[in-house]
């Protein structure tokens, strides 16, 4: 039984000992690596694309967008990072006092990585394009600043969505698989795949410290060959990436002359500097609707991620309130928005690793008061010169594979197949963002960031894998709906005001009435055309004829309004599949009645637990109680807990 959320705490809990300063080095740095990586993305990767080259205040805009990054997103930052680590770290207590013992390990703690990349590239992105399009004579100030204070709105409200996630517990109507799916999805692509890349373009960098990484986290079941390391082998990642950058080992980073002057003009432009009352975060709303259909998928993905992350400390013997660490995240996001944080919070992974090491809650308490000096003060832009990205970022790669990992443990091998078809759906939304991809079906997938598919659809996988006929005919009902209204395969041109959201060529028509521009998941409503399709005839604007679907973005060469064009090459795309995901309905209908009339297997009723990890069947042991066991001591009382498990079932 979990301690109730509001309880007086017994002092005599010790908050502090001395595996904390581990902890903590441990938890800065996996902090360090997101806020490097988002921020990076936010301040010098998104605001050239937001820009119409050969536009006169270019350079102007540019430089406005990566200042309110650094003087404005960053104090948010630090606002919702020492809520969530503070509020974590008197649960911790709460827990102690409740359950009257010492070794109670706190939650850790942090920036919500995966939706902070989904952030940049599906709402900021967007956002700053439409408004310049919408009032090209914009100044650069006024530019920057809308853009932020629109993303705050929106990560405001999906913290609401959050905190709305904690009145009930979807997870006895869901696969383990399908739960997972789009956590690891988002773990496998934007947490690994993306770092992986930049190991791929500076490999004499970034080799050294992925080995590293893997004696580090990997090796002796999990707790490193380094166990006396301060930080568990994460500071030796980045001080050999930094000793690589700094030694001029990098093709792309530029001569140390370079480098230097990188770090001194940080200085030089941002240490002290805080506009925190520049403007209010939250006083900007139009268009957050727009975006809704982004928001509210990644909310989902967090609370989901909020609930596995707390039932597997539970599983480690510190069991907290579900319902009040999903209102911390929640709350964590709406306090950092108000005070100007873009991107949301949330638990993190690794609640066993701190536990191994005997932390208590120190580490969180102290990596708040930590980060909320430095991002307050202005020198995380020097820090972000100074260290090596490529480093920094493997961290983030460990912790989106340890995601995965823990993702295939839990969830039973049958489903793997309907789990895999989940982390494809953020594959292809990575594959239309990042690598220019051009066809239509990935675009439909990746539509929203494709977590909505990601779990709706290795949902119904996972049913119709174990009989469940008639669940899985209710979530193609949930598919049809969510389809229909842009949540899934959103690539419609209709948004729910009745407008047309923009079609064309991306130096022709991209933008739609008022300049709003269309986003692939963004809230529509897809009613069925009878547009016609590629008739052969339809020619590009330089001249060459349209002879394949895959010619271009389907986004960037489709105008549902023109009935001579050629809309069945890309967008309303929602209501095909509304129909579709109609006919697997009818399949499974089908297949239900043919079980009841005795003529199909009876369903399986596990919703695809692995009996066999040994968090689940070792139940609420303490981590030191499993760990002091012999790898047989272990394996013979999993064997006695299957056994018994599926005695009672048979029962």
């Amino acid at each position: 039984m979990p301690p109730p959320i509001f309880m007086k705490i017994d002092f005599k809990y010790k908050w502090f000992v001395m595996r904390d300063f581990d902890s903590m080095l441990m938890l800065f740095l996996d902090n360090m690596s997101s806020l490097i990586g988002i921020l990076g993305v936010m301040a010098f990767a998104i605001p050239p694309l937001m820009v119409p080259f050969g536009s006169t205040d270019h350079e102007a805009h540019k430089t406005a967008m990566t200042a309110i990054v650094w003087t404005r997103a960053c104090p948010g930052i630090a606002w919702a990072l020492a809520f969530g680590n503070l509020w974590y770290g008197w649960m911790a207590a709460k827990l102690a006092t409740f359950e009257n013992r010492q070794d109670v390990t706190a939650l850790p703690y942090g920036i919500n990585t995966p939706a902070g990349f989904i952030t940049c590239w599906n709402v900021m992105l967007p956002i700053g394009t439409a408004l310049l399009a919408a009032n090209p004579s914009m100044g650069a100030d006024d530019f920057a600043i809308k853009t932020w204070q629109i993303a705050c709105a929106c990560n405001f409200v999906g913290g609401l969505f959050e905190i709305a996630g904690s009145v009930y517990d979807v997870r006895p109507h869901f696969a383990k698989a399908a739960l997972y799916a789009p956590v690891a999805a988002v773990g496998f692509v934007w947490l690994a795949l993306v770092p992986l890349t930049e190991v791929a373009k500076e490999p004499i960098i970034g080799l050294a410290p992925l080995a590293l990484a893997f004696t580090a986290f990997f090796a002796e079941a999990g707790k490193g060959v380094y166990p006396k390391l301060s930080g568990g082998g994460a500071l030796l990642i980045a001080l050999a990436g930094m000793f690589f950058k700094w030694v001029h080992a990098g093709k792309y980073t530029g001569d140390n002359a370079f480098m230097a002057k990188q770090v001194n003009d940080a200085w030089d432009n941002y240490s002290g500097k805080n506009m925190f009352s520049k403007a209010f975060p939250l006083g900007h709303w139009e268009g957050v609707d727009g975006f809704i259909a982004v928001v509210f998928p990644v909310a989902v993905a967090s609370f989901v991620e909020t609930m596995e992350l707390v039932e597997t400390a539970g599983a480690a013997g510190d069991v907290y309130n579900l319902r009040e660490a999903m209102i911390v995240d929640g709350l964590g996001t709406c306090v950092g928005a108000f005070w100007g944080s873009p991107i949301p919070t949330t638990v993190y992974i690794g609640h066993k690793r701190h536990k191994i090491i005997g932390a208590r809650s120190g580490f969180s308490i102290g990596n708040a008061l930590i980060y909320f000096i430095i991002l307050n003060a202005g020198v995380f832009p020097v820090i972000f010169q100074i260290l090596d990205a490529v480093s920094i970022g493997i961290i983030l790669l460990i912790v989106g594979l340890m995601v995965c990992q823990q993702a295939m443990e839990e969830a039973a091998p049958r489903h793997y197949p309907a789990f895999f078809i989940g982390i494809m759906m953020l594959i292809c939304d990575w594959a239309t963002l990042n690598a220019n991809s051009t066809h239509v079906g990935m675009h439909n997938l990746g539509a929203g960031s494709g977590i909505l598919a990601a779990i709706i659809l290795p949902q119904i996988l996972c049913d119709l894998t174990d009989n469940r006929y008639e669940r899985a005919a209710f979530f193609c009902l949930v598919a049809i709906f969510f389809s229909v209204i842009g949540l899934m395969h959103g690539m419609n041109p209709v948004d729910v005001h009745g407008k047309v959201t923009g079609a064309g060529f991306p130096w022709n028509n991209v933008y739609g009435e008022g300049g709003i521009m269309k986003v692939k998941g963004q809230l529509t409503i897809s009613i069925a055309d009878s547009k016609p399709g590629i008739t052969g005839k339809e020619t590009f604007p330089w001249g060459e004829k349209v002879s394949a679907l895959c010619t271009a973005p389907p986004e960037f060469r489709v105008n549902q309004m023109m009935a001579d064009g050629f809309p069945a090459a890309g967008m309303n795309e929602g209501w095909r599949f509304a129909v579709g995901y109609a006919t697997v309905f009818g399949i499974c209908i089908i297949h239900a009645i043919m079980q009841r009339c005795g003529c199909m297997p009876p369903p399986v009723m596990d919703n695809g637990v692995n009996l066999h990890q040994s968090a689940h069947v070792l139940g609420t042991a303490k981590i030191t109680e499993a760990d002091s066991m012999t790898e047989a001591e272990k394996l013979a009382k999993m064997k006695k807990a299957v056994v018994s498990s599926e005695s009672s079932s048979e029962a």
